[in-house]
């Protein structure tokens, strides 16, 4: 026997093991969903335009637009319809559309002039030429629009949120 006999070697013992295993855990237990409270109600609702069999989808925050749009469903007022000025981006509950309606401007109407009136499909085909010559403004007044329903849009994947502990050995 020489030397290195008596010296012992380090293995590692429970407390290492026990170490390692409650640092797992302490990083997945903060990994979690990115918390983003909202305090303010957000509503969506969806029109069409007949006799085209397309639907639309708008958002209002704005809790008298909320409260009439739902009156409309409630009491099948089909002489009001929905307006409001475009925002040539999609919205991701506003598929398959490139555009939408900005919600701060959403309202109704019984009567509007003529130079607002489009479908659903005539905007999408001239959106380039929207908030010129066509639907100056960016001002769009459906004349046939018929608000069908409250909806909920489907969800989109929350952000994960990741952190990492450091995990110290000794």
């Amino acid at each position: 026997m020489g030397p290195r006999a008596n010296q012992k070697i380090a293995k590692p013992g429970w407390g290492y093991i026990w170490l390692f295993w409650l640092g797992l855990i302490g990083v997945l237990s903060i990994v979690r969903p990115s918390a983003s409270p909202s305090a303010t109600e957000v509503a969506y609702f969806q029109f069409d335009y007949p006799p085209d069999p397309e639907t639309f989808i708008f958002q209002s925050s704005d809790p008298t637009i909320i409260a009439e749009a739902r009156d409309i469903l409630a009491n099948n007022q089909v002489s009001h319809h929905v307006m409001g000025r475009i925002v040539k981006q999609p919205a991701p509950y506003n598929s398959p559309w490139s555009y939408h309606l900005d919600p701060g401007s959403v309202a109704f109407f019984d009567q509007a002039i003529e130079i607002c009136d489009a479908s659903i499909t005539s905007v999408e085909a001239r959106l380039e030429e929207a908030c010129g010559s066509f639907l100056p403004g960016c001002e769009w007044c459906p004349w046939g629009s018929r608000l069908l329903a409250e909806v909920t849009p489907e969800p989109s994947p929350e952000p994960i949120e990741v952190i990492f502990l450091p995990i110290v050995f000794r």
